[in-house]
């Protein structure tokens, strides 16, 4: 400790001084050569002064609740093909002073899955969020997971994956879109399949719908009658729609499987890929889309659509009838009025209601009975959004 000096001992340090003068001076009119007493000098005693020597007081640090971090928020996979499966882990520590309480762990497609079994967690214990991922489709992919805790400040964590996908089986074009085609007739269109193996073996082909066809008409090195046992490396696939398919749209898909190695030496893969196959089917009557789309509709706000149904001759026709079935929400409507133009006949078909309290997703059915041959039921789908709050 620093020794101090107080205000006491100068004082006295002082007093010793000056009589210390006064014993060795002498006075001018002494006569008798001898030294005259000196009175001593009167010190007034002094209080000390006390010394306080105590730490500063500190002041003691703010609570800041229950807050999540985490040791990373990104990860890639880089280049992978489409039959890995990929797994990685996002560690985190709850670094305030309250309990952590994580409610829930949101992927952002059925192609990510998430693992968490302890959901709360005392300051500074932790875990990781495991991700499994298992690729879809081609090229550059990322997908979130969202993780909602009660974590100040922030309730709301996104987590990203990420990767390019390279496809064992390459199909061109994934989705088949034919377009509006004529009812009553045959439509096709044609798939090409690629694989980085050129001994791939192409083994079926599959259709989800009775109403569409599907089969094998070129493999790599083939002529003639082709069986599906002969062929390897390229192969085209042709797609073609019954003439029974009735009057709007239609929507269906292939699956086309197939095996072979990713190395000479490696272990036989098989796996498959989907395409997709549209078409806008139309005879007499014709619709401006092929569905009602809505705009994102406001809480509690009103929405409308229109689309124009007419007649390919440029007759007359009726619309006899008019339901709406399997509405999401009970406050959608239809109506139809007629189209008054001499250029063209139909009518204006009209979807409108009031969101109410509904949030979320818009959709149903819109049946038509018509007095035209062969078109006397029509089906027109709508689907929508009403934003959250």
């Amino acid at each position: 400790m620093q020794k101090r000096i107080t205000t006491a001992g100068l004082i006295a340090l002082s007093s010793i001084a000056l009589i210390g003068c006064g014993q060795s001076g002498q006075t001018d009119d002494a006569s008798d050569g001898t030294d005259a007493p000196v009175e001593p000098v009167a010190v007034a005693p002094v209080e000390p002064v006390p010394v306080v020597d105590t730490d500063p007081v500190v002041e003691s640090r703010a609570t800041i609740g229950p807050r999540i971090s985490f040791a990373k928020r990104v990860h890639d996979f880089g280049e992978i093909w489409d039959i890995e499966r990929k797994a990685c882990e996002f560690p985190f520590t709850n670094v305030g002073d309250g309990l952590l309480v994580i409610s829930e762990v949101k992927p952002s497609c059925g192609c990510t899955a998430t693992t968490l079994e302890q959901r709360e967690f005392e300051p500074l214990e932790g875990s990781a969020i495991e991700v499994a991922f298992d690729p879809k489709g081609h090229g550059r992919q990322s997908k979130h997971i969202d993780v909602i805790s009660n974590s100040n400040p922030g309730e709301f964590v996104r987590l990203v994956i990420s990767a390019d996908i390279t496809e064992f089986i390459k199909a061109v074009p994934r989705y088949i879109k034919l377009g509006s085609v004529d009812m009553g007739k045959e439509n096709r269109g044609v798939v090409s399949i690629t694989s980085p193996d050129s001994g791939f073996v192409l083994e079926s082909v599959r259709c989800n719908s009775p109403l569409m066809s599907a089969r094998i008409i070129e493999g790599a090195g083939v002529s003639g009658p082709v069986r599906e046992q002969d062929l390897t490396g390229e192969y085209k696939v042709e797609v073609t729609l019954s003439e029974d398919l009735p009057w709007g749209v239609f929507n269906g898909w292939i699956t086309i499987s197939g095996r072979g190695r990713l190395e000479p030496d490696g272990p036989v893969i098989r796996h498959s890929v989907t395409v997709s196959v549209n078409a806008r089917l139309y005879g007499e009557l014709r619709l401006s889309d092929d569905m009602f789309r809505l705009p994102l509709v406001e809480p509690g706000g009103p929405f409308e659509k229109r689309l124009h149904l007419t007649s390919r001759s440029g007759e007359p026709f009726s619309i006899l009838d008019m339901e709406i079935r399997n509405p999401s929400i009970p406050t959608v409507h239809i109506r139809a009025e007629p189209i008054e133009s001499s250029r063209e006949s139909g009518y204006n078909l009209i979807l409108y209601g009031e969101s109410g309290d509904h949030r979320g997703s818009i959709n149903g059915t819109i049946h038509i009975t018509t007095d035209v041959a062969e078109e006397k039921e029509l089906q027109i789908k709508f689907g929508g959004m009403v934003r959250r709050n």
